[in-house]
C-alpha cells in the first residue's frame, strides 16, 4: 500500500535529515486502487523526525484517463473480470472522444 512504499524510501534517510523523491508508485494493493489509480506521480519530502516518526509532505497526482487492460495480465477473479470488461469498454468511449481524461492532485502532509 501507499504507507508502505513511502516506508520503503524512508528507509534510506538519515534521522534528522530531510530527502526530496520524485518517482511513481503502482497503487496495487487493492483491486480497486490499481484499477482507479494504476500508476500516481509523487513528488514528496520525507524528514526521520529524533522520535522515530517520519513527517511526509508533497504532490501525488495522476492523469485518470482510461488505459487497455489484457485480462490475461490480471488474476481470474470474476470482480477484476467486470472491472476489466467496463475499463476496456471505457477506453472505446475515450478513444471516440465520449469521455475526456483530467488530470486530478492531491496535497500529501503527514506524520507516521
Amino acid at each position: 500500500n501507499f504507507k508502505f512504499k513511502i516506508l520503503k524510501l524512508a528507509k534510506e534517510v538519515p534521522v534528522g535529515e530531510t530527502k526530496i523523491y520524485a518517482t511513481s508508485i503502482r497503487m496495487d494493493d487493492t483491486t480497486d486502487n490499481l484499477a482507479a489509480f494504476g500508476n500516481i506521480k509523487i513528488a514528496i519530502s520525507i524528514t526521520a523526525n529524533d522520535n522515530g516518526s517520519l513527517t511526509v509532505k508533497g504532490k501525488a497526482e495522476d492523469l485518470y484517463n482510461f488505459e487497455y487492460m489484457n485480462i490475461n495480465d490480471y488474476s481470474k477473479s470474476p470482480k477484476l473480470n467486470l472491472i476489466i470488461i467496463a475499463n476496456n469498454f471505457a477506453v472505446d468511449l475515450q478513444k471516440k472522444g465520449l469521455l475526456h481524461p483530467y488530470t486530478w492532485e492531491a496535497d500529501i502532509d503527514t506524520t507516521f
